[in-house]
């Protein structure tokens, strides 16, 4: 990272228990402290709900980047203080063309849910 983005320092990496943990303030304030801009989370369901609103409780203005802030009822979870601070990466998307085409219209006819990654 450091050769290929020398303007980007890792301020910090931790892990926590999955679906465990109620309060997420703790990691909020370590956030905090340590000046980071952007969270780069791999957290889902819940634990991302939880950890968006520990954020905006502290008012904690950084942007976070996840896979999965699109997963079944997250959006709702997260609220509208979410808007315009968390980010999905994806490496696809509802209209592109090709074979992922079928294969999503025929997920959401199956499962009645949006295929999202």
């Amino acid at each position: 990272l450091k050769t290929k983005r020398p303007d980007i320092q890792i301020v910090g990496d931790d892990l926590h228990p999955l679906a465990q943990v109620r309060d997420f303030s703790p990691y909020i304030a370590k956030i905090k402290a340590s000046g980071a801009d952007t969270v780069i989370t791999g957290n889902w369901g819940s634990d991302l709900a939880l950890l968006i609103k520990s954020a905006n409780d502290a008012g904690l203005n950084v942007k976070f980047y996840t896979y999965y802030a699109v997963t079944n009822g997250t959006p709702t979870a997260m609220g509208a203080a979410s808007d315009g601070k968390v980010y999905m990466v994806g490496y696809s998307h509802y209209n592109a063309p090709g074979p992922i085409a079928p294969m999503m219209n025929e997920f959401k006819k199956r499962f009645n849910e949006d295929l999202y990654t």
